[in-house]
């Protein structure tokens, strides 16, 4: 319920005008989501940026490549039944 909510607030803050064109890498989208406090999974991946290899998007921003700075990326294995899948996020220090 907690993660409908979270993706729910998300796609009403959304605004693909806003921040994005339509030539802006994958990784680079998926950076800024993540800076913007938002979590993401793999199926939010899939839906919201058409990625089908988020782990290999995180690498890339663990690593500072594809245009983006190096940032440390927290990965929480999450269950949901029979399900296991990782959410990703950057924690915010102010």
């Amino acid at each position: 319920m907690k993660k409908m909510k979270q993706l729910q607030i998300f796609q009403e803050e959304y605004n693909p005008a806003d921040s994005m064109d339509e030539t802006e890498s994958q990784t680079r989208q998926i950076y800024r989501h993540l800076v913007k406090g938002f979590r993401l999974t793999p199926r939010d991946a899939r839906v919201l940026y058409n990625c089908d290899r988020l782990g290999a998007r995180i690498y890339n921003i663990r690593n500072g490549q594809r245009g983006v700075p190096r940032t440390a990326v927290r990965t929480e294995l999450i269950t949901e039944g029979k399900k296991r899948f990782a959410e990703y996020r950057i924690d915010k220090t102010t």
